[in-house]
């Protein structure tokens, strides 16, 4: 697949409320989420989820601000190299975080904090998947399982999904779009 995106899934907080911390604006332009840059979509498990093809979207103090007054999870993967990471907050508060990167830890994931009960089990199978074919990096999706485990959105098991609609940034706070936006300015 070689995805390289992020996402953000929010439970507690109005959607509105959602979309004005992230500085987004939702259209009725239906899209797939791996065809629009930014999107957005409300799921039947009340989870509110914005897709990112590019950019740097999840970092702490918008994930503080977005799980205020209700819970978020992120995800971030790089297939390209190999890299996930996904966090958990709850008002405010991040209470755990997990990653997969080869280049620190080989085929394993470093977890701190208090990680949710959906980790043990999937961590088991990725790791007993590991020990069958060790040729393959088995960690690198467990970013995703895990995310999709709490909000019901996984990439990897979803699939195209028309249901997204396409999100636009407001002029009310600046978008990190990346590290040579932030080096010039832009």
């Amino acid at each position: 697949m070689g995805l390289n995106a992020e996402w953000i899934a929010v439970h507690g907080v109005d959607k509105a409320a959602v979309l004005q911390r992230l500085g987004f604006e939702e259209t009725a332009k239906p899209t797939d989420y791996l065809e629009a840059r930014y999107s957005v979509r409300q799921l039947p498990t009340g989870w509110i989820v914005a897709f990112f093809n590019r950019g740097d979207w999840i970092e702490p103090g918008r994930m503080a601000e977005l799980s205020a007054g209700g819970r978020a999870v992120a995800c971030k993967m790089a297939e390209t190299v190999n890299f996930s990471a996904a966090s958990g907050w709850r008002d405010g508060a991040q209470l755990w975080e997990l990653e997969s990167n080869p280049e620190k830890l080989l085929n394993d994931v470093r977890v701190t904090g208090a990680p949710p009960a959906e980790l043990a089990p999937l961590l088991a199978q990725a790791r007993a998947n590991q020990a069958q074919e060790e040729d393959v990096d088995h960690m690198v999706e467990l970013a995703a399982d895990l995310v999709g485990a709490i909000c019901g959105f996984n990439p990897f098991a979803t699939g195209p999904d028309g249901d997204f609609r396409v999100m636009v940034q407001t002029g009310g706070r600046p978008a990190r779009t990346g590290w040579l936006a932030r080096l010039f300015g832009r």
